[in-house]
C-alpha cells in the first residue's frame, strides 16, 4: 500500500509540475526579457519531474518489486513518501496564489505582461523545490547503493554455496578412496578365501 501511495502522489506531483511549466511559458519564461527567478522555477520544475519520474520508474519496476518489502525499494519508499507528498502541498499552493494573479490580471487586461510575483517569493519557492529535489536524488543514490549491496551479497551467497558444494564433492571423493583402500588393506577373511598384501594377492583353497 505505501508503494501504491508514493506512485500515486508522484503522479500528482508530475501532473501539478506540468500545469505549472504551461503557467511559466505563459508568462514567457523562454524569453530573454522574463524575470531570472522564473527562468529559475522553470528549471526547477524541469529537474525536479526529471527526477521524480526516475524514482516513478524505480517504484513500479517489477524486478525491484521483490525488494519492496525488506529491500532498498522498501527503505525508498519509506523514506520518500512524505516528502513527495510535501511537494505535492506546495505545487498545490504555487497553483492556487498562480490562478488567484491570473484572474485579477485577467480582470486588469494584464494576461501575460509580467510574472505577478515578487522575486522573493518566486525565489523561495525555487529553493524549496531544490531542497526536495536534492532529497528525492540522495534518496536515489542510497537505493542504488544498497541494491548494490544486496547484488553483492547475493553473489556471495552463491559463491559460498558453491564451496560448499566442492567440499562435499572433496569429501565424497575422499571418503570414497578410504573405503577402497580400507577394503584393498583389509585382513584375509576365511569366508571369501583371499587376503590382500601390499605387494601380492594370495588366494587360498
Amino acid at each position: 500500500m505505501e508503494g501504491l501511495s508514493l506512485a500515486s502522489n508522484i503522479i500528482a506531483v508530475l501532473t501539478l509540475a506540468g500545469k505549472l511549466l504551461t503557467t511559466g511559458y505563459q508568462y514567457g519564461s523562454s524569453s530573454a526579457q522574463s524575470p531570472p527567478e522564473l527562468r529559475r522555477l522553470v528549471r526547477e520544475v524541469t529537474t525536479l519531474s526529471g527526477v521524480l519520474h526516475a524514482v516513478n520508474r524505480l517504484v513500479g519496476d517489477p524486478v525491484a518489486s521483490p525488494r519492496t518489502d525488506n529491500g532498498s525499494s522498501g527503505n525508498l519508499i519509506r523514506n520518500m513518501a512524505e516528502p513527495v507528498e510535501q511537494c505535492r502541498k506546495l505545487m498545490e499552493g504555487m497553483l492556487r496564489d498562480l490562478q488567484k494573479y491570473d484572474a485579477s490580471s485577467r480582470r486588469r487586461g494584464a494576461w501575460r505582461l509580467c510574472w505577478p510575483l515578487k522575486e522573493k517569493t518566486t525565489k523561495e519557492w525555487c529553493e524549496r523545490l531544490e531542497r526536495y529535489k536534492s532529497s528525492f536524488e540522495v534518496a536515489l543514490s542510497v537505493d542504488e547503493v544498497s541494491l548494490a549491496w544486496e547484488i553483492r551479497n547475493d553473489v556471495e551467497d552463491i559463491k559460498a554455496i558453491q564451496l560448499l558444494n566442492k567440499q562435499d564433492e572433496k569429501q565424497a571423493v575422499y571418503s570414497r578412496e578410504r573405503y577402497q583402500a580400507r577394503i584393498l588393506w583389509a585382513p584375509w577373511s576365511p569366508s571369501l578365501g583371499y587376503v590382500f598384501l601390499p605387494t601380492a594377492l594370495y588366494t587360498f583353497g
